[in-house]
C-alpha cells in the first residue's frame, strides 16, 4: 500500500510537470506568432510607404517632363493626386500626347525599380471622358485584374491616371524574407503539433503499460499468498 502511495504521487508530479513544460512551450510560441504578425504588418506597411513615394516621385517627373515639352508653368499645387490606394491622376494643364506618356511612364517606372502591371488613361476635357486607355504588363508580375474603366476625377482640367491592379502582390513579392520566416515558424509550429501529439500519446500508452503490470502483479499476489499459505498449513503435523 505505502508503494502504491509513492507510485501514485510520482505520477501526479510528472503529469503536472509535463502540463507546465506543455503551457511554457505554447505561451512561447503564442509571443513568437504575435511578434511575427506585428514585424510582417510593419514591413508590408514600410513597403506600401516606399512604393507610394516611389511613384509619387515617377509621376512628379513624367509632369515636369510634360510641362516642359508642352512649355506649360509648374503649378503651385502639388499635380498628384492619389483617389484610391493604387490609383492615381497626374494633373497636365495641356493636352497629352498618347505615345509620349507610354514612353514616359516606362522609361521613369522602369528607372525607379518599379516593376509591376499597371493601366494609364487620358481625360479629355471636351469630351469628359477616359479617351485612351492602355494596359502595360511588367513581365515579372501576372496579371491579377484589370479595370474595365479608369474612374473619372471630377476636375476641369487634363490629367492622365495610372493605375496599378496588382499592387498587394508587387509589395509582397518584395517581401521574400518575412514570407521565408514566416514558412519556416509555421513549419516549427507544426513540429511542435506533432512533437506535443506523440509525447501525449507515449505517455498514455506508457501509463495503460504500468497500469496493467500493475493490475497483473496484484493478480497474482493473490493466488501466490493463498498458495504460501496452504503450504504452511499443510506443514504443519
Amino acid at each position: 500500500m505505502y508503494h502504491l502511495k509513492i507510485y501514485c504521487s510520482f505520477r501526479v508530479m510528472r503529469s503536472q510537470n509535463i502540463r507546465f513544460v506543455l503551457v511554457l512551450a505554447t505561451l512561447s510560441l503564442a509571443g513568437i506568432c504575435a511578434a511575427q504578425i506585428y514585424w510582417v504588418r510593419a514591413a508590408f506597411n514600410q513597403e506600401q510607404d516606399h512604393f507610394h513615394r516611389e511613384v509619387n516621385a515617377a509621376l512628379n517627373q513624367v509632369a515636369n517632363e510634360f510641362y516642359a515639352y508642352n512649355k506649360v508653368i509648374h503649378p503651385e499645387t502639388n499635380p498628384i493626386r492619389q483617389l484610391a490606394g493604387n490609383y492615381y491622376v497626374v494633373m497636365v494643364n495641356s493636352p497629352i500626347d498618347a505615345n509620349l506618356l507610354d514612353n514616359l511612364l516606362k522609361k521613369t517606372f522602369a528607372k525607379r525599380d518599379l516593376n509591376t502591371d499597371f493601366e494609364y488613361g487620358i481625360y479629355d476635357c471636351d469630351t469628359k471622358c477616359m479617351v485612351f486607355d492602355e494596359y502595360v504588363k511588367s513581365g515579372t508580375v501576372p496579371m491579377l485584374e484589370r479595370m474595365n474603366r479608369l474612374p473619372v476625377w471630377d476636375k476641369s482640367n487634363y490629367y492622365f491616371g495610372v493605375y496599378f491592379p496588382n499592387k498587394e502582390l508587387y509589395l509582397l513579392n518584395r517581401m521574400e524574407i518575412w514570407i521565408f520566416t514566416t514558412l519556416v515558424m509555421l513549419v516549427v509550429i507544426l513540429f511542435f503539433g506533432y512533437t506535443l501529439f506523440v509525447i501525449l500519446k507515449q505517455k498514455r500508452l506508457s501509463e495503460i503499460q504500468k497500469d496493467f503490470i500493475s493490475n497483473m502483479t496484484h493478480e497474482f499476489k493473490t493466488p501466490i499468498s493463498t498458495i504460501e499459505v496452504a503450504s504452511k498449513v499443510l506443514q504443519q503435523p
